[in-house]
């Protein structure tokens, strides 16, 4: 069945994640439209994985702080938020 009628979710790259940061708003932020994203922890828990390994060291991957806007890499066996993208890159 999918999430809300649609089966091509996917994680999304760094890119796209820090694409939906608005860098203008300063730390705290959140740099995330929290209208259009309600659901959005930047308080407790602001990083949100994305699908691109960190080249360096195979254990970790990027991720997007949306308290800041800021990617950040660290072990892709960490808890952090997920925020779902469909269709192509």
């Amino acid at each position: 069945m999918g999430w809300c009628g649609a089966k091509d979710w996917r994680m999304p790259t760094v890119k796209e994640l820090e694409r939906l940061a608005d860098l203008s708003i300063p730390y705290p932020g959140p740099t995330l439209d929290t209208a259009y994203f309600n659901d959005t922890n930047t308080v407790t828990h602001p990083w949100y994985l994305s699908s691109t390994p960190y080249a360096k060291w195979a254990d970790d991957t990027w991720y997007v702080h949306f308290a800041s806007g800021t990617p950040y890499h660290s072990d892709r066996r960490s808890t952090p938020n997920v925020r779902l993208v469909r269709g192509g890159q």
